[in-house]
């Protein structure tokens, strides 16, 4: 009597197991379509709180260079040809930093993204950026005429912004902002408050609502807009 031949086990998935493993594979990709950019942004915001850091050691360096004062919002200086030359406060910075760099270079974009300076904002979107709007600002009411000690219309080139700022004019360091997060070179109190302004195409820069604020004495807050507005470091300290 012949033997009937038996069946073979072979090896390979199930439907069931396949089923499963694409289940699985289904939900990692989910998780990393709504983490990973969250994972990211708070990498972004960490490195742009560093670099704040950094931006407030290069300020110390340049006060303990100049007098015990602080750059100018935007120094004008006139050439030997009569030319004038504008100086904005965070060239002033990017000079101390690389000193081999010829200053016109810290006006082109090719230069920004090889060096990738501690200037440029990480959450600031590469389409957004330009050499003078790279997400860091510093704050417009700190070139007044009480810190300065100067008089005249602002942008004039002779004004409280085109002025070095004496330390010895800033009674309260420890609650005098100098540096935050916009799309521009300076700003006010209102353009904080715009970043969360759902229309705002800078709303990238805000963390969970909240943003970093250097101080002149150089410690690094993160707070929201409101709360800015609510301490009022809008306004300067006045002297006691």
């Amino acid at each position: 009597m012949k033997k009937r031949p038996t069946l073979q086990k072979t090896a390979g998935f199930t439907l069931v197991e396949l089923l499963v493993v694409i289940v699985i594979i289904v939900s990692l990709v989910a998780i990393a379509f709504t983490v990973g950019p969250r994972m990211r942004k708070r990498a972004d915001a960490a490195k742009s709180i560093q670099n704040m850091g950094q931006i407030g050691s290069l300020l110390a360096v340049y006060s303990t260079e100049n007098s015990s004062s602080l750059p100018a919002m935007k120094s004008v200086t006139t050439d030997a040809d009569g030319a004038k030359k504008e100086t904005d406060w965070y060239v002033a910075l990017l000079s101390l930093a690389y000193p081999d760099v010829d200053v016109p270079r810290f006006s082109t974009t090719p230069w920004w993204d090889e060096a990738n300076p501690m200037m440029r904002n990480p959450l600031l979107p590469k389409s957004r950026f330009k050499p003078w709007f790279h997400g860091y600002a510093m704050n417009y009411s700190l070139s007044n005429n009480a810190n300065t000690g100067k008089t005249g219309a602002f942008g004039s080139g002779d004004g409280p912004d085109s002025q070095p700022i004496p330390l010895s004019r800033i009674p309260d360091p420890a609650r005098t902002p100098i540096i935050s997060t916009t799309r521009n070179w300076f700003y006010r109190a209102s353009d904080l408050t715009a970043l969360t302004t759902p229309t705002n195409p800078d709303k990238s820069l805000l963390v969970d609502g909240k943003l970093p604020v250097l101080f002149v004495d150089g410690h690094v807050e993160s707070m929201t807009p409101a709360d800015y507005n609510a301490r009022n470091l809008g306004s300067m300290p006045k002297k006691p």
